[in-house]
């Protein structure tokens, strides 16, 4: 009976794991950005603390199609102009982690950290970020994209 467990346990483990290798993209930078649209980079590195957690990210109030994970990114093509960038977590309670309001200009491109706020605090935040501090970073990360 233990042994039946076990096999099974590990073939659901395996399926799990097989699924997300499935759809996980390392980084590569998009070639093209949509005329009038500003690329918008959020992720968020490799971290033990709240890994399990899992975020949504809105624009102006409009839910972006993927999900934020732990060691993860996405790219986001938004309207120029004042944008409102929110992050919550998944589930219930749902709870706002961090806000930032940016100006986008079209044909920019824009990175945003979901990052822990301090050494000893295990809340997460939205950090605007250089693109050389950036990218360096979001190069560590792969992007799960979200089914179509």
């Amino acid at each position: 009976m233990k042994r039946r467990f076990a096999g099974l346990f590990t073939l659901v483990a395996l399926m799990m794991l097989s699924a997300c290798a499935v759809n996980s993209v390392p980084f590569a930078p998009e070639s093209e950005v949509p005329s009038g649209k500003a690329l918008v980079y959020v992720y968020r590195p490799q971290q033990f603390v709240d890994a399990s957690v899992t975020f949504k990210v809105l624009f102006n109030g409009q839910e972006a199609p993927d999900k934020l994970y732990n060691a993860r990114y996405f790219p986001y093509f938004a309207d120029p102009g004042r944008t409102e960038v929110v992050l919550k977590n998944v589930g219930l309670p749902s709870k706002v982690y961090g806000r930032v309001d940016l100006d986008l200009k079209p044909g920019q491109t824009y990175y945003l950290k979901a990052g822990r706020s301090g050494k000893t605090e295990i809340v997460l935040k939205l950090i605007e970020m250089d693109a050389a501090v950036a990218r360096p970073e979001i190069e560590k990360c792969s992007w799960i994209k979200a089914a179509e």
